[in-house]
């Protein structure tokens, strides 16, 4: 039989592993900003570092995928301060922030306590986390982050491969994207459409797979709008505008292209998040009784937007990947 010697895991503080907070772990964040979502249970997609607020300058400013909603991260090595506290909030106000990510290397109770009375006190389209970041090493391994959240808001419910966390309440809005959502897979599994996994099953999306990885189709609803994207999105910005660009080369065709499933269909271009969009005028909350039709017109366009792009996604991206 063969012996396996077992190590422990060890903890190393950031102080030890002489980190600079601005010119290393900033950057490295950044870079991985995928693995702080996962912990989180957020689809997070990075925007800019260092970006001026006023007299401040906040750490990462990011967006959430499909919603494209503000999402602030500010860092703190060492333990919650005060000051940090403030300037969280002047990031929040300059931004106009949803989502808003404290990260540190030790909370003190009163500065969790005060991002959970925040939680309480503004509306369920603002959420404050608070993280607690650790570095984790096996035997001789390099250092590994992890990331332990330590403040949410409630109802917040996270769900990813490795865990799963049972909401204190859930919203009743948050209640009824859970159930229109889980309808809508079963009516995209009726049509062989396999529905991508998402970490938080309250959010009013419904990501779906697209020709490229980063290129994402996907369904968005609110009270007033039923809409399914086109999303462009990977790490390189460069790259998703380029390709954007070329497809608006392409606008006249697409158009009529797409005309040929509807002759009023007028797609949206929104520059500012390489998005391409569909809209109609809904209520789900207010109007359930509408809901198969409402779920009927996402799979159409689901599947006649990826007729349309598909095809023409792969060329454009192979016409990029040999110029480079």
């Amino acid at each position: 039989m063969t012996s396996h010697k077992l190590v422990k895991i060890e903890k190393v503080a950031l102080r030890d592993a002489r980190l600079h907070e601005s010119a290393e772990f900033t950057p490295w964040l950044a870079e991985n900003i995928n693995e702080l979502g996962e912990a989180l249970g957020i689809d997070l997609e990075f925007q800019q570092t260092e970006v001026s607020v006023g007299r401040f300058s906040l750490d990462i400013l990011a967006s959430e995928i499909y919603t494209n909603r503000p999402v602030i991260i500010e860092n703190q090595l060492g333990t919650t301060n005060h000051n940090h506290l403030g300037k969280l909030l002047t990031y929040v106000a300059g931004h106009n922030a949803n989502i808003i990510i404290w990260l540190t290397e030790e909370f003190h109770d009163e500065h969790r306590q005060a991002l959970d009375w925040l939680n309480q006190r503004t509306d369920e389209d603002t959420l404050f986390f608070g993280v607690v970041v650790e570095l984790l090493r096996i035997g001789n391994s390099p250092l590994a982050p992890y990331f332990r959240m330590v403040a949410a808001p409630n109802g917040y419910q996270k769900r990813n491969r490795n865990s799963a966390q049972a909401p204190s309440a859930i919203s009743a809005e948050g209640e009824i994207n859970q159930q229109f959502r889980q309808t809508l897979d079963e009516k995209l599994r009726a049509n062989g459409v396999i529905p991508w996994m998402t970490r938080n099953p309250e959010v009013p999306y419904r990501p779906l797979g697209g020709i490229l990885p980063f290129v994402y189709y996907g369904a968005i609803w609110d009270r007033k709008q039923l809409n399914v994207d086109l999303l462009i999105a990977t790490k390189d910005r460069s790259w998703n505008w380029q390709l954007y660009s070329m497809l608006q080369e392409q606008r006249t065709e697409i158009k009529l292209a797409l005309m040929e499933f509807d002759r009023e269909i007028e797609p949206m271009w929104l520059d500012a998040r390489t998005k391409i969009r569909l809209c109609r005028d809904v209520d789900i909350y207010k109007n359930r009784d509408a809901w198969e039709e409402y779920q009927n017109w996402i799979i159409f366009w689901y599947l006649n937007f990826r007729e349309v792009f598909d095809a023409r996604i792969k060329e454009l991206a192979t016409y990029l990947a040999e110029a480079e």
